[in-house]
């Protein structure tokens, strides 16, 4: 990535992304207008930055909901946040590599709600690693995940409300972390799930 301090943007050749810096750290604050938004685009934000700069946080909508153009992102080691509602809505997102990073403590509301071809074995958190915190409805209707496993403690040792809500396909849960408590709804109509381990 080509970083652009006054401008505020790094860019890869495809995509122009609003960014802050602070210390060499930069939060990606949404997608610029000078990228031209086509069809099964991928992100990836793995590649490095110049200057040693890294990217450490996503707080702004990458492409707007209910788009399909997005399919794939890949994620730095180095993220710790993703916000609210970043990839809400994007139901032709299929992957993000790695699904997610140990180094994530943080998971804002909605943030991949309705993004239905999502897939994969999501993994939140390592056993101790930063403690993780994630809002209502993060993961609800991402219909193709099939697996879900929390080895980080919890903010709070609760499960938000129907965090994973309508998760279809899943199967498999396993809780390793400090959870204590699932609020309403947070496994609510994943009609498949047959396999649930608290350690």
């Amino acid at each position: 990535w080509t970083y652009d301090a006054t401008a505020k943007t790094i860019s890869d050749g495809v995509w122009v992304l609003n960014v802050t810096e602070k210390s060499g750290e930069l939060t990606v604050t949404g997608v610029n207008a000078a990228t031209a938004v086509g069809t099964d685009m991928t992100l990836d934000l793995a590649k490095p930055v110049e200057g040693d700069k890294t990217i450490v946080a996503l707080n702004g909508q990458i492409v707007p909901n209910y788009s399909t153009c997005l399919t794939a992102v890949k994620v730095p080691e180095t993220l710790r946040s993703i916000g609210a509602q970043v990839f809400m809505a994007n139901s032709g997102l299929k992957t993000v590599t790695p699904f997610m990073p140990a180094s994530l403590a943080s998971v804002g509301q909605q943030t991949f709600w309705l993004c239905t071809a999502l897939e994969g074995d999501l993994v939140l958190g390592v056993k101790g690693g930063p403690e993780l915190s994630f809002g209502l409805y993060a993961f609800n209707s991402a219909k193709m995940i099939t697996s879900i496993t929390i080895d980080a403690d919890v903010k709070n040792g609760t499960v938000p409300s129907d965090a994973f809500s309508s998760c279809t396909s899943l199967t498999n849960v396993v809780l390793r972390g400090n959870v204590t408590t699932l609020a309403s709804g947070a496994f609510a109509s994943c009609s498949k799930l047959t396999d649930f381990y608290v350690a």
